[in-house]
């Protein structure tokens, strides 16, 4: 049956004698919800307990003559709001009867307590009345629900879009098909579900609002008289199927959507006021579906849609100017193109200077304008724009309070910023500012928000931070929580998943380094593993991804010393680059990384390809990268230790000139605060002490030991790498005690490979070459000293250096020598036959481990002791 309209009074109740029965001050506030049929529609103001409760309301509602209507009088007061204290349930046909010539119905109020059911506590004074003009009643209902949105955008209160929607809700009922204002009704009313689902996140009204749209759009036939609004609907569907695909994922919606915003534009002539609005749209879908995709062609298109925009606009609305900052933003960091970081940041600064700080849009502005610089940031290193990105970020935050819904979003990157300048500085207060307004975000926001994943992702990778900062285990389990959780709450269709999926993994593997349980590793190395596969080669994360295996499939290498994991690794690190644009600001990155794997392996097996394969991808990082970037210090430190190890292989000297010349220009470039000076110290250091040995230039040597003090001195305890530092730094001690004599080299040398050794697990895989280093000192030791317990602690060190090195790795014949030539020392003490005969084995085994290249250097070390045997 059709519904009609009916204006319905709510006068007063008279309770007097259940209030009088009650305890004082329970219950103190009281209101009326109305259901028609079951369903809530209305609900009267709150008013303080009186033995006359007086609200004096007309509602219009939408029923038909066999509707039931129901009054319940219910508690506010916590903890007991909303609970029924009496009720009045009575047909819509009933109660139009009693009031027949205007009068009012007394109607008894009925207990709903278990013991008191059906006990009259009251009498409640209404009148209802049928409104004989349904298009009035459309007219003021509509003309309610745009005064009701307007308040809503105003102060941001969700009872204002509430009611707007179930008064453009009982619009759309009371309006015919045939209506010409039809259409228009029912994509108002889409329109204000969407904008209630990304308030609350409640995904029936994406579905009612997706639904009216594309009632809209069917109602506007050829002919219709409301055609020339078809554009406005299409726009409208399209935006409700992209939020629609950004809550579930589904790449048919996003297809739709830019279809949707397509037409819409073909449908426009130039000159209609509308254009800009869907040119704008159309990019800001187009913009999503690159980001999503990773195709080029959607990202230009997106750019030449917010140019159209903001053009066809004069260049002076600022919402066009905004959307098109963040796409040129976003095209820059694909292509790498500094010019459109510098027109994404103009035309952000100008929507925030054209917009006044009580704008609600300001906060938004403001909030894209310092994500904008905090991206010229990261690639110029200037710290006035890091600076200006937090102080843009806290003006979002203090522009809008705690209601706005982005309010989140702007928490979240004011704490981004704190990371960075910690990163920079290494100020602890900004990383605990960063953690405070990230937790914050997260309890500002619903878990059933899109946005909230993202939120606890980045507190997780605050509390990581802070972690690998003051040690803090909490901080770390905590870290592991929150990512856990923003996986939870996402399924395998999620865009976002393969992200999640990665940092929970790297925060597995962190706890792996700190406790040493396998199953953490295995556990990153799967977690990253999956976040590739649920990746196209097409989209901008698939390197992230693979980069992230990399790293924990080469852990796993270092620790287990699998080979499989070395390869792994550098498929990965190959794939990244492959599918990676010269253009692409992280060009030079992932060419880095794999360059140092490619060393890493020929260290491992010697094969010399490997190391050519090293230097020509140091050498293009290096040529890709400009000088003022703040990773090109670490490029060109490990390209001059790839051509520091051909030297070693080769033996030609413009390699390792040209390393140390690298090196130095490293350490030149490099801000002194930078966590990365301490290796390109070391490094530096390594070369000059292989030019020493070389050329005997004694400047060099003491500069090397000079250099890998200072970056000993410049690295935390807690930091792993210092003890690869302390290493190198006793081989350069070692070396100049045993060219110069100074006692106190010597002690210091062992100390500090001592030190290596004992705080280095088995399964590392330095562990055998600072054992080594170790052996090879106590036994410079013995020749000085000749104290026997130095040579005992040398084989044993040496021996244990052997055992934990696979016969593949090139280094296990240099071992085995080293520890032959110990057990020949230690015959030539004590006489005994069986050293001789470990001498023989482990040089004999040393032999045959070598390539033709060393082979004659070995062989002869053999017949020299065979030669000493004879003598004896």
């Amino acid at each position: 049956m059709d519904k009609k309209p009916y204006s319905l009074y709510i006068g007063s109740a008279d309770i007097a004698a259940w209030i009088s029965s009650l305890p004082k001050k329970k219950p103190q506030n009281l209101y009326v919800e109305i259901k028609l049929d079951g369903s809530a529609a209305y609900q009267t103001k709150v008013i303080k307990r009186k033995k006359v409760l007086t609200w004096d309301e007309k509602f219009n509602i939408l029923g038909s003559p066999s509707s039931s209507i129901s009054m319940l009088i219910k508690n506010d007061q916590y903890p007991f709001g909303g609970s029924t204290v009496g009720r009045v349930d009575i047909a819509l046909d009933a109660l139009l009867d009693i009031c027949a010539n205007d009068e009012s119905a007394c109607l008894e109020v009925k207990s709903v307590a278990s013991r008191a059911n059906n006990v009259t506590i009251g009498i409640v004074t209404i009148k209802l009345s049928s409104q004989c003009h349904a298009d009035d009643m459309v007219i003021k209902l509509n003309s309610l629900s745009v005064n009701q949105l307007d308040r809503f955008k105003q102060l941001g209160e969700s009872d204002y879009l509430d009611n707007a929607i179930f008064n453009q809700l009982q619009t759309v009922q009371l309006t015919d098909d045939q209506h010409p204002n039809k259409p228009t009704y029912l994509s108002n009313l889409g329109n204000s579900q969407r904008i209630r689902c990304q308030l609350l996140g409640e995904l029936p009204d994406l579905e009612n609002a997706i639904s009216n749209h594309q009632r809209a759009i069917d109602l506007t036939h050829d002919g219709h008289p409301k055609v020339p609004n078809k554009p406005i609907y299409l726009s409208g569907l399209g935006s409700c199927l992209e939020t629609r695909f950004m809550r579930l994922g589904e790449p048919l919606d996003l297809e739709n959507a830019i279809l949707s915003h397509v037409k819409a534009v073909e449908l426009t002539d130039d000159k209609h006021p509308h254009m800009p609005m869907y040119a704008s749209r159309l990019g800001s879908c187009l913009e999503t579906r690159f980001k999503h995709l990773g195709q080029l062609p959607d990202l230009e298109n997106a750019v030449l849609s917010q140019q159209k925009a903001v053009h066809l606009a004069d260049g002076k609305d600022t919402l066009y100017l905004a959307r098109l900052g963040a796409c040129l933003r976003y095209r820059f960091e694909r292509l790498g193109e500094l010019s459109d970081l510098k027109s994404a940041i103009s035309s952000q600064l100008k929507a925030v200077e054209l917009t006044d700080d009580r704008n609600p849009s300001q906060p938004v502005y403001l909030s894209e304008l310092g994500f904008s610089l905090a991206t010229r940031f990261e690639r110029l290193g200037r710290f006035a724009d890091l600076e200006n990105d937090i102080s843009s970020q806290l003006k979002a935050v203090e522009l809008a309070d705690d209601r706005h819904p982005d309010q989140p979003t702007f928490l979240l990157r004011l704490g981004n910023g704190y990371v960075t300048r910690f990163h920079n500085l290494g100020k602890l207060p900004d990383l605990e500012n960063a953690i405070s307004v990230q937790q914050k975000a997260v309890e500002l926001m619903d878990d059933r928000d899109p946005g909230m994943p993202g939120l606890l992702f980045s507190l997780g990778s605050s509390q990581k931070r802070r972690f690998e900062h003051l040690d803090q285990f909490s901080d770390l389990e905590n870290a592991i929580s929150n990512r856990q959780k923003a996986l939870e709450l996402v399924d395998d269709r999620h865009p976002n998943r393969p992200l999640y999926l990665s940092g929970l993994g790297d925060s597995l593997g962190t706890r792996f380094r700190r406790l040493g349980k396998y199953p953490d590793l295995e556990n990153a190395v799967s977690n990253q593993q999956n976040a590739v596969e649920l990746t196209d080669n097409g989209h901008p994360g698939k390197p992230i991804y693979l980069l992230g295996l990399d790293d924990w499939l080469g852990t796993r290498f270092e620790h287990l010393g699998k080979l499989s994991d070395l390869e792994g690794a550098i498929s990965s690190q190959l794939r990244v680059v492959e599918l990676t644009d010269d253009r692409h600001p992280n060009k030079p990155n992932y060419l880095s990384k794999l360059a140092t794997s490619q060393r890493i392996r020929f260290d491992h097996l010697g094969t010399l390809s490997d190391l050519e394969d090293a230097i020509l991808n140091h050498e293009k990082a290096v040529k890709l990268q400009h000088d003022d970037h703040p990773s090109k210090p670490l490029y060109l430190s490990n390209f001059g230790n790839s051509l520091t190890a051909r030297f070693g292989h080769l033996g030609q000297l413009a390699d390792l000139e040209n390393a140390i010349s690298m090196q130095q220009k490293s350490i030149e470039l490099i801000d002194d605060r930078s966590p990365n000076m301490p290796g390109l110290l070391v490094a530096l250091g390594n070369s000059l002490l292989h030019r020493f040995e070389r050329l005997g230039n004694v400047s060099d040597l003491g500069n090397a030991i000079s250099n890998q003090q200072k970056g000993v001195k410049l690295t935390g305890d807690e930091d792993p790498k210092k003890l690869l530092y302390l290493s190198e730094l006793g081989r350069s001690l070692a070396t100049r005690f045993d060219n110069f004599g100074g006692l106190p080299d010597l002690e210091n040398a062992i100390s500090s490979q001592l030190k290596a050794v004992e705080l280095t697990d088995d399964k590392q895989q330095n562990k055998p070459m600072y054992l080594f280093r170790l052996g090879d000192t106590l036994k410079s030791r013995y020749r000085r000293f000749d104290k026997l317990p130095d040579l005992e602690n040398a084989i044993l060190n040496l021996q244990k250096a052997a055992e934990l090195t696979d016969d593949g790795n090139s280094s296990k014949p240099t071992y085995l020598s080293a520890l032959g030539n110990s057990w020949t020392l230690r015959f030539q003490c004590l006489g005994k036959p069986s050293d001789l005969e470990n001498a023989i084995s482990n040089q004999l085994k040393a032999v045959e481990l070598t390539d033709d290249g060393g082979f004659n250097r070995s062989q002869g070390q053999v017949f020299a002791i065979l030669g000493f045997v004879w003598d004896k």
